[in-house]
Formats: structure tokens, C-alpha cells, sequence
């Protein structure tokens, strides 16, 4: 997340996943870290030491400006995160909806591994003009494709390709392959609360684009 996430300057790495370096903790005076909630073990840990943990639970986009407030809240930066809150919404309002909806298969990170509406990306893509093919993330079946005909493919940059896809049995009937919509996306745009407006502008112009 810290390398997906990274500023200016970059963050120190201090371990890698859950593995972290206790003397480089000490060394860089961390006294509190932030976790997704399955990290169990690695809070416990942390907690063992007395150090402070937040834990972020998977959420969705409307979740997001909660989040913000959270991480005001936490450095100390209240009036800081509400200002962000404010641009958030007003920027968001302000991306137009496209006037026709595409349906849209979103392979998440193996094949046929589809983004599903009640997820992160798949409000991403609600709110740039896409249909998601199915309601819960998970497997589909290539029949089940067939039937819905997906107009646009994106998939996550480096877990595939355009031609790989392609070339799949019975990929070649879907009008996203007919005319050439496959998309990559890059890692960053569907990491839960990293530039979530970005993330759907770069949707929406894939969308919106003609043939």
C-alpha cells in the first residue's frame, strides 16, 4: 500500500506485509500504525508493543469521506480532513454522468475474476457510466458473459494483457473485443481510498471514448 500510495518524499520501508522491523520501527519513532482489519496478527502484535492501532474495515465509496475524517481525527487535523471532505463532494457532483451506460467486466487479477456492484471499483464504475455484470465479486462463468455481452474489459495492469484476452475461447463474440475496448488500469486507481476522483475519471473517459 505504502509503495501504491507513495508521495513525495517516499515512505522508509520497514518490513514487507505483515513482516516488519522492530529496530527500524524503534529507529523511526512510530507510535502508531494503520491496518486493514484482517491484519489481526499483526495488530496484536503491535498492540504488544504499545503502539496505537487503527484498523480500516473494506469499504465502499460513499464510506470515504468517514475514512478522512478518521485520519483527521487521528493526526490531529480535523479542519484539515473536513476541507477535503468538502472538495471530495463537490468534485464528484461535478463529473457528468454519461448519457448511455456501457456494461462492463472488470477482471480482477486472474481470469474471470469479475468485479462485482457492491464492491469499491464497482462504485467507481457506477459513478463513470458502467453496468457491472454481477452483484457480489467473484467468479463468472464465460457463458454468463456471453449473455451480457460486455461492451468494455478492463483488467489490472500487469495481471494480464489486451491480447491474452483476446484470444480467450469464446471472447472474440464480445463487442469489447470486436472493437478493441480492453483496457488496463493501473493498481493505484482501485486501491481502496487512494484518488477515488481520479479513479472515475479514468473510467469515464474509457466509457464515454468512441469506437
Amino acid at each position: 500500500y505504502g509503495r501504491i500510495a507513495a508521495g513525495k518524499p517516499e515512505p522508509a520501508v520497514i518490513g514487507k506485509g505483515s513482516a516488519v522491523s522492530r529496530e527500524k520501527i524503534a529507529a523511526l519513532g512510530i507510535d502508531c500504525v494503520i491496518l486493514w482489519t484482517y491484519q489481526q496478527d499483526a495488530a496484536q502484535d503491535f498492540r504488544r508493543k504499545g503502539i496505537q492501532v487503527m484498523e480500516v474495515q473494506p469499504f465502499r465509496l460513499r464510506d470515504y469521506p468517514a475514512l478522512v475524517r478518521r485520519l483527521g481525527d487521528l493526526t490531529g487535523k480535523k479542519e484539515r480532513a473536513e476541507e477535503l471532505c468538502a472538495v471530495f463532494r463537490k468534485e464528484l457532483s461535478a463529473i457528468p454522468k454519461p448519457e448511455k451506460k456501457k456494461a462492463v467486466y472488470f477482471e480482477l487479477y486472474g481470469p474471470l475474476k469479475s468485479v462485482g456492484e457492491e464492491s469499491y471499483t464497482g462504485d467507481l464504475l457506477a459513478h463513470a457510466g458502467g453496468v457491472v455484470l454481477n452483484k457480489k465479486t467473484g467468479l463468472i462463468s464465460t457463458e454468463s458473459l456471453l449473455e451480457h455481452q460486455p461492451e468494455i474489459i478492463f483488467y489490472v495492469e500487469g495481471s494480464s494483457s489486451a491480447e491474452e484476452i483476446r484470444n480467450r475461447p469464446g471472447f472474440s463474440e464480445f463487442p469489447a473485443v470486436k472493437n478493441n475496448r480492453i483496457h488496463a488500469v493501473p493498481r493505484r486507481l482501485i486501491t481502496e481510498g487512494i484518488e477515488p476522483l481520479e479513479a472515475i475519471r479514468f473510467f469515464r473517459e474509457q466509457i464515454i471514448r468512441e469506437k
